[in-house]
């Protein structure tokens, strides 16, 4: 059962007992979404067209018509439903902020659906198979930003694109998206592995071209630790200054309210002057963080700021 409210999406799932919240993008439908998403877990498992002999045995086990090859490929889950729609506004929203690639925050996850748990093992599980890279948060805490492997991989090419051929910038980059990237799927690395990654034999090398990797913006040091560094793409720091300044920005329009409470459709729709994402972005991060909740009344759902002792989301 589909509900509308604004421009939210409420997914009822009785079967699961699981219950959606993803924001509607534009004029494509949920429907749309989960066919694409069939088509693509098609070609990233390497799926070919059905047979002929595929299609008379489908017949002959009593398949009415044309047997469809995305039959046979499991429905999207609601994290991958949930992580798509926010993925294609992430795309027009971080195109202020350059070449960076579409991202998801965890907690945009946990406010759009009631497991925590279910985001979790998802992200855990597409993570180890190489589905998913998973990146620590700066500025924010407790936060962790979700990509793509085919988005983080594009933005190297895009990096790639603007170097000279055979240069050391050149070599590092594709060192590190063929080797570094497809070997280490975890958030952070040692200096060492990424040394022996990039090149394993010569120590000179290895360390020129980390320090080509760490200027270009793909790791960045965890800090108190020199040995370690985080997965990281280009203007990290910018992105997530952004989350924070518009999130600040938020909890202080609804310290302004009585009660520090303000109707959702009237949040969501006002003008966010600190940063590049709208305030629907916003709203599922701080719910998501337990910085807000939202409360369903009978003339529509409430947004409160919720008493923390720290303000920072």
């Amino acid at each position: 059962r589909e509900e509308r409210e604004g421009d939210n999406i409420f997914i009822d799932r009785p079967m699961t007992q699981t219950t959606l919240v993803a924001s509607s993008t534009g004029s494509s439908s949920l429907t749309a979404r989960v066919s694409e998403l069939r088509r693509s877990k098609v070609r990233r498992r390497g799926a070919r067209e059905i047979t002929k002999s595929d299609q008379l045995e489908a017949g002959q086990n009593g398949s009415i018509g044309s047997p469809d090859p995305l039959d046979a490929i499991d429905l999207p889950s609601d994290v991958e439903i949930a992580f798509e729609s926010l993925r294609s506004r992430s795309k027009v929203q971080t195109k202020a902020l350059g070449d960076l690639p579409p991202k998801v925050l965890r907690s945009q996850l946990y406010a759009s659906l009631r497991e925590r748990s279910e985001v979790d093992r998802h992200l855990e599980s597409m993570r180890a198979i190489g589905e998913l890279r998973l990146l620590k948060a700066v500025l924010i805490k407790d936060d962790i930003a979700v990509v793509t492997t085919d988005d983080y991989t594009e933005s190297i090419d895009v990096k790639l694109r603007s170097c000279e051929k055979d240069t050391l910038d050149d070599l590092a980059l594709r060192r590190f998206r063929d080797h570094t990237v497809r070997t280490y799927r975890r958030k952070s690395i040692t200096k060492q592995e990424l040394r022996h990654s990039l090149h394993p034999s010569r120590v000179k090398q290895s360390m020129e071209m980390t320090s080509v990797i760490l200027r270009m913006g793909f790791v960045v040091r965890v800090a108190g630790d020199d040995d370690s560094f985080n997965f990281s793409v280009p203007s990290w720091g910018r992105f997530w200054k952004n989350v924070r300044d518009g999130s600040k920005e938020l909890t202080q329009k609804l310290r302004r309210q009585e009660y520090n409470e303000l109707m959702l459709s009237a949040l969501e729709t006002s003008q966010i002057r600190k940063s590049c994402f709208d305030a629907s972005f916003h709203v599922k991060q701080m719910v998501g963080s337990s910085v807000l909740e939202i409360i369903p009344t009978t003339s529509g759902s409430v947004v409160r700021l919720l008493d923390n002792d720290d303000d920072e989301p």
